[in-house]
């Protein structure tokens, strides 16, 4: 039988032990593997030796060797509790093997989980589990299972409320990392917030989320695009002083400056730009600082300011005889110069 949606979100997440196996299938490999952890942690619960009932196999070794998983499937386990057999990367010469397990299955046998990419509407894989009268398959798409993935994790950790923005920021966040990742940043944000009853806001997420530049560093560079001439060689040496490497601190200043282009050059408008950047920029009024000094610098002078970070950083690899450190200083200095214009 054939899940969509929601109802494919809820199943992976409480599979009937009446069925013999479940395909998983969809083209984000992250999301697919998440998910199927979802299915198979479900159905083996939190007994004892929970690995112990699970029998791993990969689709291209059972075609060599089809009678292993009949035989995995029918075994009589050592350990009390439901047993699983997960196929990774199945494919299609996985279909008439699948289809015999799958027909020849009694109460008792072991769930058959089937992990594979995106498959076609005549695909024999997929029409296997579509049309059989008690498996499923559960094609996994991106949007829709990124908001259940964000509504089962938040609400999972605990977190009291979420203010307007912080949702339109967590949710941001949980289409631009990948669940296990997701899952992580929510679990330490949690912690973040523990004994703190208020609505969760866009700088307990910037607080937390993993990848986003050091807050020091990112208000060195605002002054810099703010044309901060005298402050833009004393912010290296501070920087430096707390751990940043020259060829860090121009990776992260290439990165801010194409983020300004972006937004000063996206047909759709600053905001659309704005909603399109990984990571996502958290806070209205850092949103809407990053838009001012978008429409300020504009696209020509961005494209400068990106020529010099991209000279810099080819010297900063080649071991130039320049010290790295004079070297980012100065480059900073000099679009911290175009900043004032």
């Amino acid at each position: 039988m054939k899940l969509s949606g929601r109802e494919a979100s809820r199943y992976i997440r409480k599979p009937s032990l009446n069925s013999p196996g479940l395909l998983i299938y969809g083209t984000e490999p992250m999301q697919v593997a998440f998910c199927r952890g979802l299915a198979v942690d479900a159905l083996l619960g939190n007994e004892d030796a929970k690995e112990m009932r699970l029998d791993r196999f990969l689709g291209r070794e059972l075609q060599r060797d089809p009678d292993r998983i009949e035989l995995a499937v029918k075994a009589q386990g050592f350990f009390a509790g439901r047993r699983v057999v997960l196929v990774e990367e199945a494919n299609e010469g996985n279909a008439k093997m699948l289809a015999g397990v799958l027909d020849d299955w009694n109460e008792g046998d072991a769930f058959v989980v089937a992990q594979a990419g995106m498959l076609s509407q005549s695909s024999r894989l997929r029409q296997l589990f579509e049309k059989h009268r008690r498996a499923y398959a559960a094609p996994i798409f991106a949007d829709a299972e990124s908001r259940a993935i964000v509504e089962n994790v938040v609400a999972e950790a605990g977190l009291p409320g979420l203010s307007p923005e912080g949702r339109r920021d967590i949710e941001s966040l949980g289409r631009s990392l990948d669940p296990l990742a997701f899952k992580r940043f929510v679990e330490k944000l949690a912690t973040y917030k523990f004994g703190d009853d208020s609505p969760v806001s866009s700088s307990d997420i910037e607080a937390c989320a993993p990848g986003s530049l050091d807050v020091s560093l990112n208000k060195v560079l605002d002054l810099i695009a703010d044309g901060h001439v005298r402050k833009a060689g004393d912010a290296v040496t501070r920087l430096a002083g707390l751990g940043h490497a020259p060829a860090g601190i121009c990776t992260a200043a290439k990165r801010y400056f194409q983020n300004l282009h972006r937004i000063a050059s996206d047909p759709e408008g600053p905001q659309a730009a704005l909603g399109k950047l990984r990571p996502p920029v958290f806070g209205r009024q850092r949103r809407a600082a990053m838009e001012r000094r978008a429409q300020k610098w504009g696209f020509a002078r961005t494209e400068v300011a990106l020529a010099h970070l991209a000279d810099a950083d080819l010297s900063l690899r080649s071991g130039g005889s320049i010290p790295a450190k004079e070297l980012i200083e100065r480059v900073l200095i000099r679009i911290a110069y175009l900043g004032r214009q």
